[in-house]
């Protein structure tokens, strides 16, 4: 009788499995194909497009993932966030000094940088719940001027118009790891690692209960206040998102790039991000890439 049991029990597992595979078969549609693909295609794009051009792609891919962290403040919490360029400052010209001037390594840098992003988007949460949302654009706005100004106003200590120059300082991998340097293939690879993350994060958020709630907010504040939903606190989380994901794309774009350069974090760097977030379609999880896309190849058409 044990033995009859013991002889089903593989069957029944099998069976579970074959079921299992069956159902996932189905659910594998033509889109999660293509995005397999994509996926592939983009992994190997240093193979195919070369290292000369892969420190353009992995520059791009830098502005795709600013443009999808604010797509968390404007598409989720509905928040006319203009300062994203202020928050890739912030983490830029932190890898800047902490690389060039006392000579850490880029990942350290670039921790830090994001850290001190995350604070200055607290900060500036705070004050964005509290307006509306015409008031928040200006504000916005000022504090991406401001800091444009102090970056040109303390040559000192962001190095005036010629930036700081951002040293590629070898590190070891978790610390007892092999001797690892930034190459450009390895920034392209961790700025898509980081979108891809960013994508799924921001897919995830929209489609569970934050997200929802932030549609009730939007749609009805007075509704969703009745209903006991923190507004004031996912709104602010938003804002907060969008500049930590700010300032890890400004830490990769300053290494790419090898300087940070004021010119290339201005406000109109600012500007650039929330077009290419509207121009994709805000509140969509492909929106910010499409319009980043559509932005990288106006110039040249």
């Amino acid at each position: 009788m044990s033995g009859q049991r013991t002889a089903e029990q593989p069957a029944g597992v099998r069976n579970a499995l074959s079921d299992a595979g069956h159902d996932l078969a189905g659910a594998w549609s033509r889109a999660s194909w293509a995005w397999l693909a994509a996926a592939a295609v983009a992994l190997a794009a240093p193979a195919l497009i070369g290292t000369g051009r892969t420190g353009d792609a992995a520059g791009w891919l830098c502005t795709v993932l600013a443009a999808v962290g604010l797509n968390a403040a404007v598409g989720l919490g509905g928040i006319p966030v203009l300062s994203q360029g202020a928050f890739m400052a912030v983490g830029a010209f932190t890898v800047g000094r902490l690389t060039g001037i006392h000579g850490w390594d880029p990942t350290s840098a670039a921790l830090v940088g994001i850290a001190l992003s995350l604070a200055a988007g607290a900060a500036v949460g705070v004050v964005a719940t509290r307006l509306r949302p015409a008031f928040v654009a200006v504000a916005t706005w000022l504090v991406a001027w401001l800091v444009g100004l102090a970056l040109d106003a303390f040559p000192a200590q962001f190095g005036g118009s010629q930036g700081l120059v951002v040293r590629n300082v070898p590190f070891h991998l978790a610390g007892v790891g092999p001797t690892v340097t930034m190459t450009p293939t390895i920034l392209y690879e961790t700025a898509l690692v980081l979108v891809v993350l960013s994508l799924l994060a921001f897919r995830t958020v929209g489609r569970n209960r934050p997200g929802l709630e932030l549609a009730a907010v939007r749609q009805g504040p007075d509704a969703a206040a009745a209903l006991g939903v923190p507004a004031a606190r996912l709104e602010w989380g938003t804002v907060v998102a969008a500049a930590g994901v700010a300032g890890a794309a400004g830490a990769l774009a300053a290494q790419v790039a090898g300087v940070a350069d004021p010119s290339s974090f201005g406000p109109l760097r600012s500007v650039e991000l929330f077009v290419a977030v509207l121009l994709g379609g805000a509140g969509t999880t492909l929106g910010p890439v499409a319009g980043a896309a559509v932005l990288a190849t106006f110039p040249r058409l």
